[in-house]
């Protein structure tokens, strides 16, 4: 049932069965292990490279390699990154922190092989350089130009009339680029809420920071597995939604069966069956 949630052809371009994506958290707090176990569960999340030394982010796309993965890209520090990712054939990209369209992110974007560019931003305005279709001059081939930057766009910061807007924006434009939402999804019905408002995808964020995968300590997982909804937070939101059952201890909560149970249950609501 949960395949048929959200777009298709994301779906088949980010070779996933669910039409979710695990977003990057920085200080590889998205972990190898975390997108490991994704990747090998017929899911992708993207390694958190920021403020990791470049050393890291080397070893992270060895012990990747082979798995599908995705890589954080972090605007601050595109140009170390950049060469990197297309020299070691990283087809998913997770682009944070930009606010115009650079020449480094062109060139990953359109480098020779598949790939596919997620853009995070905070607001519509923010979204459209990367939803415009390129126009002549841009400095690439012909055969690009008319297309936008963005094969995605996720809206990020849990407001929904920010995704009504997007939507309307990229069909104004008659662009490709599909339309995600994330931040404050922590729980099957704000998932279910998503999809409903015209969503192509999700991106689960923070509720993915108390897992075994994750990178973080005992103490923090800890920390995060106590909230309560009333701290507005998704963890928290997550945390009341499962009090009661195996996924209560954090310990249980891989990221895979905590994908799974998001989707699976956004797609019981949605069919009117919970």
């Amino acid at each position: 049932m949960t395949s048929t949630l959200g777009s298709a052809a994301f779906r088949a371009d980010y070779g996933v069965r669910h039409a979710y994506l695990a977003g990057a958290l920085p200080s590889a707090v998205t972990s190898v292990e975390l997108c490991l176990r994704l990747g090998t569960s017929g899911l992708l999340g993207f390694y958190g490279a920021e403020h990791m030394p470049l050393a890291a982010v080397d070893a992270a796309l060895d012990e990747l390699r082979g798995t599908p993965f995705g890589m954080e890209l972090p605007a601050a520090h595109e140009a170390d990154l950049v060469d990197r990712y297309l020299d070691a054939g990283v087809r998913f990209v997770d682009a944070t922190g930009y606010t115009a369209v650079t020449p480094d992110l062109l060139r990953y974007r359109f480098s020779a092989g598949p790939r596919q560019l997620l853009v995070n931003v905070a607001s519509p305005a923010a979204a459209e350089p990367f939803l415009r279709p390129l126009p002549p001059g841009a400095g690439l081939p012909v055969d690009v130009l008319g297309l936008p930057v963005a094969t995605d766009i996720a809206v990020l910061g849990g407001n929904v009339a920010h995704l009504l807007a997007l939507v309307r924006m990229r069909d104004r434009f008659g662009s490709p680029t599909r339309i995600g939402y994330g931040g404050g999804l922590g729980t099957p019905e704000g998932v279910a809420a998503a999809f409903l408002l015209g969503a192509d995808f999700v991106v689960a964020g923070s509720v993915n920071h108390p897992t075994p995968e994750a990178g973080a300590t005992d103490e923090a997982r800890d920390a995060l597995a106590a909230l309560d909804v009333s701290s507005g937070s998704p963890v928290g939101a997550f945390n009341h939604d499962v009090r009661g059952t195996p996924l209560a201890d954090w310990r249980n909560r891989h990221v895979d069966v905590l994908a799974d149970h998001l989707m699976a249950g956004a797609a019981r609501i949605l069919a009117g069956s919970r």
